[in-house]
């Protein structure tokens, strides 16, 4: 060790602004969330049933009056969701009123959860109602808006 090694080492052996902002611990951090994106939005080809309403019944062992309680069910469900988001709409404008914006988007973010699982309630109950499976969203909204089925 050499004079001229300890002077380059005491003047610059403490000026790295990569280990100062910890650029390999971001590096390693920013290749595992890619990982864990690329495995999230990475579509695998899945076999689609192609099964009528009445074949999957008998896959699962249900009879009509199955059938008949779950569209009750269902449809008690989405009465139940519609009136809960319905209050957190009229407690999202209040919150808003009030000046409590983040009171206000948090009660905006449950109700469209909530009306998310209304929908599919909805959904499931107008695909019992059709007898059919694989009905689109768009036989949907003609039936339930238009009243044609």
């Amino acid at each position: 060790m050499g004079f001229k090694s300890i002077l380059k080492k005491g003047v610059s052996g403490g000026i790295s602004p990569k280990q100062w902002i910890g650029y390999g611990q971001i590096k390693g951090d920013t290749v595992k969330v890619s990982k864990i994106a690329k495995s999230i939005f990475k579509r695998e080809k899945q076999t689609e049933r192609k099964e009528t309403f009445e074949e999957a019944m008998k896959r699962f062992n249900l009879s009509e009056d199955d059938i008949k309680k779950r569209m009750k069910t269902s449809k008690q469900l989405v009465v139940i969701f519609l009136c809960i988001s319905s209050l957190l709409g009229f407690y999202m404008i209040y919150q808003w009123v009030l000046g409590h914006f983040i009171g206000g988007f948090i009660c905006m973010v449950l109700m469209s959860l909530i009306l998310s699982y209304a929908f599919r309630e909805h959904f499931n109950l107008f695909q019992m109602r059709q007898r059919r499976l694989g009905c689109t969203y768009k036989e949907w909204l003609k039936s339930t808006f238009k009243g044609s089925k």
